[in-house]
């Protein structure tokens, strides 16, 4: 891997991006410590909701945890499963003075994801009580250690020479998308943790939020000891969200980090109860851009902080940083994350390895003495991402694309790796591809993307398997269904003799195609289809999921099914076997037995409006899906809340023949006495999605006038329009530019130009006639699969034209990305204020596309910030 070099890329900070010196004398995490805990005994070093420790009491505390490692004369490093605590903390520095290495592991994680990183380690497992003890296996519990049981040793310092610079921590991925990833972290990351914020100081009372197996967490809580600062501990995880507003207040934070969703629902809760953090010096927002209705949220909630956009990752440590100013507005697109700071050096590199010009986009790579030192037991990878200079600084290819501007700013624009869009969400092929090779019966596993025609990807995969232990199709399927998520396991398996090269020792993927010898054979004890129905069903799965082969027992959805293939699904059923099934009753269960057997089940004549879409029970949240789609669309957010009970509505005359309704106000009208007939008396919650947003609108004002009590409304990109003419005059706008049209086609006062306009207007009158004709037999001729799609959505959008909203000034979570409020801006301010403007909206960023709010795994940020949203509200209305 060639070393760029050179200024036109390279950058380094100026004086506003240095940060702080104070631990920067010593070499390692522990000298540091002992040398802030002896200046300042007696100041408090953590503190959570029921203890506090101060810097002498923890340096003893840690020490005894140290002495009793160092007795046990075992020098494996340690697992430590670290809820958010004080205990959690002092074994870690235990391990570090001890001379350990530290794995944090998040305590959520399964017993078997803990046992896994052990295994790779090699390391001894710690956990925080005897509860976790008891569910280990009787011979790991054995070996394990519990953390209150290791302060027994003596609480002097522990004689231990540990090197600058030496290994410190592991920090593992859950393993979620792939394999447990360990990136290995020197005591020089830890100390620059706090160089974000520029002018930490020892007074400071810092909220340490995120959880211990982040890095952020981590490097968090040590980086503020050693400054001198008191770190104030809160679990986001278990901990009550509603009442961290007034936690902040109460325990007067002044430095605290967290993403821009969190933050933007903190500062609004503040607000609605005439609250700020006076003590606030510096706010980090990380995840995603912010709006300038966030920051403004912010700059009222928090009156006297400065705001920063952090960039780094695991690997790096902190790079850089941009502060919004008192007066800036995240406006630039992609935004900056500012100039790096004066201990790194950050250039700009094509795919040799060259540097680019200032102004050229390519890989940015991350060098300094902070950097890691690699993957843990992953030498490959590491040779790929990272260098060692002789003097002793590393450098890793990140994987970001970037560039620097003329002003030395540093700008972001997505990933160089192997990421590709499947149904639009994120796959990273080479984990895809880790996991493959890990099943059973896998000797090698290639895997890659072929384009779809609706510019996304579908992944494919081929193996090379053990014929001494044939593989199938369904054990692949069901191995990776625990190691990743639905929409990233292959959609197609090819079986190959081996993996051709190229004469430079890459993977020769055309010839690879080329020598694919098919799919692998269906498992020998899967179910398959039993009789002719069963049999035409698994057919139209797999044709419309394009898969081999599918199980009578594979469910659509696990197999990569959304709202929109449903369409295809039904249409395909329609064509096989004569019969209709709505997209609600996929809801229930979607295997090939089941939809088979709800095949030759009498159809019923009325069909709720209100399709219950998950089996939670709890408060009822009502859902307008967008348009032309159906309550499948509020599958994946039904999941994500398991405290509520999500009702979604279908469209009349989707599902079934039926006169659909011819205003935006009759659809409001159907779906506020459907949700009647599931609530009588509320108070209500509705969430709408694109069109059904303004149809979720419309349900809202009519309950409000008609009395009942709205408790929250949530609009996911709603499309607004505010038409400033009438029908008439619509009408009369639209006839003049086709005269005009055809005047210029066939100017003149002559006969021929006079009979050519005459056509000419005909033919279109004819058009116009036979749309008219088309849209206003929606959902009374019978269409199946795109076509019905199409119809209704020509008919919704007639409808979102012809409508005229009218003003709310209830509660509004109003959720969508920087772009789209700062496009719809003036119109949510007409239709759904802001306090400022006399209502009670709340802007949510969030990222994605428009489609993918209601898809994973951006759904999973709206669920957080709903869940949120609605406890908070709840909270301070108080009990009813």
């Amino acid at each position: 891997m060639s070393q760029p070099a050179g200024p036109s890329s390279s950058s380094k900070g100026n004086d506003s991006t240095k940060g702080n010196d104070i631990a920067l004398p010593f070499d390692t995490v522990p000298d540091a410590f002992r040398a802030v805990a002896a200046q300042h005994p007696d100041r408090i070093a953590f503190r959570d909701r029921d203890d506090s420790v101060t810097y002498g009491a923890f340096d003893r505390m840690s020490n005894a945890i140290a002495n009793h490692l160092l007795t046990l004369a075992d020098t494996r490093p340690l697992v430590l499963v670290a809820p958010v605590s004080i205990e959690s903390l002092a074994v870690m520095f235990g391990g570090l003075k001890a001379g350990r290495l530290v794995a944090p592991l998040d305590p959520r994680w399964p017993v078997e994801q803990w046992l896994e990183v052990v295994r790779r380690l090699d390391g001894r497992l710690v956990v925080p009580d005897e509860t976790a003890r008891a569910a280990l296996p009787d011979h790991t519990a054995q070996d394990t250690l519990v953390a209150h049981d290791l302060e027994h040793g003596p609480s002097d310092a522990p004689s231990v020479d540990i090197e600058a610079d030496a290994p410190a921590f592991v920090f593992f991925t859950s393993g979620s998308t792939g394999a447990p990833k360990g990136t290995l972290v020197g005591h020089g990351m830890p100390m620059r943790a706090l160089d974000m914020f520029e002018g930490a100081v020892a007074g400071d009372r810092v909220a340490l939020l995120a959880p211990l197996s982040f890095i952020t967490g981590t490097m968090g809580a040590v980086g503020t000891v050693l400054i001198g600062a008191e770190g104030h501990l809160f679990d986001l995880v278990s901990g009550d969200l509603a009442s961290l507003p007034t936690w902040l207040i109460e325990q007067q934070i002044t430095l605290m980090g967290l993403s821009v969703t969190i933050i933007g629902m903190i500062a609004r809760a503040l607000i609605d109860s005439s609250r700020t953090v006076e003590t606030m010096r510096f706010v980090g927002h990380g995840g995603e851009a912010g709006t300038p209705q966030h920051f403004a949220d912010s700059r009222r909630a928090f009156p006297n902080a400065e705001f920063l956009v952090p960039y780094g990752q695991t690997e790096t440590g902190p790079v850089a940083r941009y502060l919004v100013g008192s007066t800036d507005e995240p406006a630039d697109a992609p935004p900056p994350v500012g100039r790096p700071f004066d201990w790194v050096d950050v250039t700009i590199a094509d795919d040799a390895g060259h540097l680019v010009p200032t102004g050229v986009y390519g890989e940015i790579w991350v060098t300094g003495r902070q950097v890691a030192f690699g993957y843990w037991d992953e030498p490959a990878l590491t040779a790929e991402r990272f260098v060692v200079h002789p003097d002793g600084r590393r450098t890793v290819r990140t994987g970001d694309r970037g560039r620097f501007r003329p002003d030395g700013m540093l700008e972001l624009s997505g990933r160089t790796d192997r990421r590709v869009k499947v149904h639009g969400q994120l796959v990273d092929l080479s984990q895809v591809e880790h996991e493959v090779e890990q099943l059973p019966g896998v000797r090698t596993a290639v895997v890659s993307s072929v384009p779809t025609e609706d510019d996304g990807h579908r992944v494919v995969a081929h193996v090379v398997v053990d014929r001494a232990e044939p593989v199938t199709v369904g054990e692949l399927r069901r191995g990776l269904a625990d190691r990743l998520p639905p929409y990233a396991i292959p959609r197609a398996f090819f079986r190959v003799d081996d993996v051709p090269q190229t004469n430079t020792g890459k993977i020769d993927r055309v010839l690879l195609r080329e020598s694919a010898v098919g799919a692998l054979p269906l498992e020998t004890e899967y179910v398959e289809a039993r009789n002719v129905r069963e049999r035409a069903v698994a057919r139209v799965f797999a044709e419309v999921l394009a898969l081999d082969d599918v199980g009578v027992h594979d469910d659509f959805f696990e197999l990569g099914g959304d709202s929109l293939s449903v369409v295809d699904l039904l249409a395909g059923l329609s064509e096989e076997l004569g019969v209709e099934l709505a997209a609600s009753d996929l809801l229930r269960d979607a295997t090939v037995e089941a939809v088979a057997g709800r095949l030759v089940q009498p159809a019923t004549a009325h069909r709720s409006v209100a399709v219950r879409v998950n089996g939670r029970s709890g408060p009822s949240l009502f859902c307008v899906p967008g348009a032309a789609d159906t309550p499948v669309q509020y599958r994946s957010l039904g999941r994500r809340l398991p405290d509520l009970a999500v009702h979604a509505f279908a469209y009349r005359g989707m599902e079934t023949r039926a006169v659909p309704d011819q205003s935006v106000q009759a659809i409001a009208r159907r779906n506020v006495a459907a949700m009647r007939e599931v609530d009588a008396t509320g108070p209500y919650r509705i969430l709408g999605y694109s069109f059904g947003g303004t149809v979720a609108l419309e349900m809202a004002r009519q309950l409000t006038v008609a009395g009942d009590d709205v408790e929250l409304l949530a609009l996911l990109e709603p499309s607004l329009v505010l038409p400033d003419t009438t029908r008439v005059e619509q009408s009369r706008a639209f006839a003049n530019r086709i005269h005009q049209r055809a005047l210029a086609a066939h100017p003149g006062a002559d006969l021929g130009a006079r009979v050519a306009r005459a056509r000419a207007l005909a033919r279109t009158g004819v058009e116009y006639a036979a749309r008219q004709a088309y849209v206003s037999s929606a959902g009374i001729v019978a269409r199946r699969g795109t076509d019905q799609h199409d119809v209704f959505w020509e008919l919704h959008l007639r409808l979102l034209r012809a409508h005229r909203p009218e003003t709310f000034r209830g509660r509004v979570l109003v959720f969508g990305s920087p772009r789209y409020f700062e496009a719809a801006a003036p119109t949510l301010d007409q239709l759904v204020p802001s306090e400022s403007a006399g209502g009670m909206r709340r802007d949510v960023p969030v990222a994605g596309e428009h489609l993918d709010l209601v898809r994973e795994p951006n759904v999973a940020d709206v669920a957080r910030a709903l869940e949120l949203g609605i406890t908070i509200d709840v909270e301070q209305r108080g009990p009813r």
